[in-house]
């Protein structure tokens, strides 16, 4: 038997295990679990805990500044925390020592961080964090947590590297075959390691996951090769009339290989009463041929920019030629779910709702999935944050910085009108290109699976959680002053109709 015929056997048993009717059941269970979304909340938490005094909510603080981007805050605390490690409960002891491995790793000290992580390797591995974090500086970790769920961190490290083939994953699995049901994001796991060519195994995995949230199936194109599997997928949908004027922003820059698919996703929305605003920002390549195409749909506005400005001034820009109640955002390199207008569209109807996002999943050219050191894949995308127009301009629009404003958009939203304002949809509407010359991997302006963030990145992360979560009275000058030190700061420039 050859090796590529004893990974398929492995999937196809695999395949007909998922379908039976406990993990069918399971299912069920989830997608109800995750149509029900959740009222995101990033600042909530610390503010309960920033003012206490015990080691408990110390180090509650610390992880949550650590995840709320106030890095500086982070060290603050780290170092208090350090100086009385010993004395502290067991448990608080261990979640110490990983958030303080997390700081080190997003500082990007990565030999302090590997000195950390031996000198307290038992305790890291009884952590659930701690043990995600092992490998990332070199120190082997168990496929199992202590609290029997599967570190999809590592697991996938291994997959991706080989040292776990389909059928040794799946074998692991039989072991605890109910994580695949309580730890639905292991369904990613045969779509990094299913071979390059294995295409239809990939997209069959993917929309499992999709399912579980509630997102139908995705189809494969026929007709297509393209140069990454996000340009193989779409789905014919019945479009429904009728509804708001959604307004769909889009800033291009060097998209030639990326935007076809970015577009015609937009397209196919179940949600059929929508404008898109494109605008080609000053590319090199041919990013203004595959505008003009299709601007010959009368749903797409075509633009360009006079000189190159930044994904934000340009979305800035598009947002005054808007016609839409709502806007929303969609980059060049990503692909939205059919749904993703219409389920955003719905969740911001609910009381009190000033903003929606989604979820959002990054996969590479050939379709492997990225899991992140959290062992989550799923990620939130701010990028695709949803509101009214008269609200996006009520917060002053985007701030003309190159990399991180939709962050403090998004932390505008729930400092204005509380954390119950953005209402997020769980499932992954947005399918994201994770490659070399994305934005978050680009020298300069990391934000990296390992948790390493730039130090221009950095700064601005915290004074987005000096200003909106701590409340600091951060004003305009500083933060203008901030990024132009950081070289994160773009002049706004006009555009013109693309001829």
């Amino acid at each position: 038997m050859t090796e590529a015929t004893r990974q398929r056997k492995a999937i196809d048993a695999l395949e007909r295990r998922l379908d039976g009717a406990p993990f069918a059941w399971a299912a069920r269970a989830w997608t109800a679990r995750a149509k029900r979304g959740s009222r995101f909340s990033p600042a909530d938490v610390y503010r309960q805990v920033a003012s206490g005094t015990s080691p408990e909510e110390q180090s509650s603080a610390l992880r949550q500044s650590i995840r709320l981007g106030g890095w500086e805050t982070a060290e603050i605390l780290g170092r208090s925390l350090k100086t009385h490690l010993a004395q502290l409960p067991l448990a608080t002891r261990g979640d110490v020592v990983a958030s303080l491995l997390e700081l080190r790793l997003g500082l990007g000290q990565r030999a302090e961080a590997a000195a950390w992580a031996a000198e307290h390797h038992e305790l890291l591995a009884t952590n659930p964090r701690g043990v995600a974090l092992l490998e990332t500086v070199g120190l082997p970790q168990p496929a199992w947590m202590v609290n029997g769920q599967p570190n999809l961190s590592g697991l996938s490290k291994r997959v991706g590297s080989g040292q776990l083939d389909t059928e040794a994953l799946v074998a692991l699995f039989s072991r605890r075959p109910w994580c695949w049901i309580t730890a639905p994001e292991a369904l990613l796991l045969p779509i990094i390691s299913a071979r390059s060519e294995e295409l239809d195994v990939r997209v069959r995995f993917l929309n499992r996951f999709l399912r579980v949230h509630g997102v139908p199936p995705l189809d494969l194109r026929a007709d297509c090769e393209p140069d990454n599997v996000l340009g193989a997928l779409h789905r014919r949908v019945p479009r429904r009339r009728g509804g708001p004027l959604v307004s769909v922003l889009v800033a291009a820059r060097n998209a030639e290989r990326t935007l076809d698919y970015a577009l015609q996703s937009l397209l196919e929305q179940t949600h059929a009463n929508l404008e898109v605003l494109v605008a080609d920002d000053a590319s090199s390549d041919a990013t203004a041929l595959v505008i003009r195409r299709y601007a010959q749909d009368a749903r797409v506005r075509a633009f360009r920019s006079t000189e190159n400005q930044g994904a934000y001034n340009t979305r800035n820009a598009l947002a005054r030629l808007a016609r839409g109640e709502f806007l929303t955002f969609h980059d060049a390199d990503d692909f939205a779910v059919p749904e993703r207008i219409e389920a955003q569209l719905k969740a911001l109807s609910a009381s009190g709702a000033r903003a929606s996002s989604c979820g959002l999943l990054r996969l590479n050219a050939d379709g492997g999935v990225a899991f992140f050191k959290d062992h989550h894949a799923l990620r939130l995308c701010r990028a695709s944050l949803f509101l009214r127009r008269d609200t996006f301009w009520d917060l002053g629009g985007l701030r003309s910085a190159r990399f991180g404003a939709d962050e403090e958009l998004y932390a505008k939203v729930g400092a204005r009108w509380g954390s119950s304002s953005v209402r997020r949809v769980v499932a992954p509407l947005v399918l994201s290109l994770w490659s070399p010359t994305s934005a978050t991997r680009v020298q300069g302006s990391e934000s990296l699976e390992d948790g390493f963030r730039s130090p221009a990145r950095r700064a601005y992360s915290e004074l987005i959680f000096q200003k909106y979560v701590v409340a600091r009275d951060v004003t305009e000058a500083e933060l203008h002053a901030r990024l132009a030190e950081t070289d994160n700061h773009l002049v706004p420039r006009p555009i013109a109709p693309l001829d």
